[in-house]
């Protein structure tokens, strides 16, 4: 039994398949329809350094455009690895070392490192993370559009955020009373909000 189908005269074959034609044609990127069909080069896709300098509100940034001027000490050494006790240990680089005499409360932290240096340049970038970025960080950047103005806006794609230390203490009950016996910290990116206290009952 023969398959139906459509029976293209030889005026519509002809058509259609000028029409194939010129389809594959501005997919290749010929012509006039290049800046339709062709592809942001690599090297527009760099990451762009940046210093956040303020919160504008709606998810946007103020920053400083940034460039790298340091290098890691171990460049150019034998490749050896480093230690990581000190330099990379997030705890010791956030203050938390175990101190008894310390108060084990929740706090914002920083942790500090290497940073490029500021252009003087202010672009604005958007940021869909709610945490917010820390003032004076480090942020990578893509750019993305154009502003109404002609402005070049940019996404940011990493960045340094507010951190916390939240402290768990351990208690135990010693000769029949509540003694604070040990203290440790989750380190955490995000804000403490306010909360309220109130006295005990009488």
């Amino acid at each position: 039994m023969a398959e139906s189908g459509i029976v293209l005269g030889a005026k519509a074959a002809e058509q259609l398949a000028k029409t194939v034609r010129e389809t594959a044609r501005r997919m290749r990127n010929e012509g006039p329809h290049r800046a339709r069909w062709h592809g942001k080069p690599l090297s527009e896709s760099k990451p762009i350094e940046g210093l956040v300098v303020a919160c504008v509100g709606g998810g946007w940034w103020e920053v400083e455009l940034a460039e790298w001027d340091s290098e890691p000490d171990e460049a150019g050494g034998s490749g050896s690895q480093v230690d990581d006790s000190e330099e990379c240990d997030p705890c010791t680089l956030a203050g938390l070392e175990p101190d008894p005499d310390a108060p084990c409360v929740t706090r914002a932290v920083v942790i500090d490192h290497d940073r490029p240096q500021g252009l003087g340049v202010i672009v604005y970038a958007h940021d869909t993370r709610r945490i917010p970025l820390r003032v004076g960080g480090h942020v990578r950047m893509l750019k993305t559009h154009l502003s109404s103005t002609g402005e070049q806006l940019y996404a940011v794609i990493t960045g340094e955020y507010a951190m916390l230390a939240i402290a768990e203490p351990d208690y135990e009950c010693c000769d029949g009373e509540v003694v604070q016996t040990g203290c440790k910290y989750y380190l955490v990116e995000g804000v403490e909000c306010p909360g309220w206290v109130k006295d005990c009952p009488s």
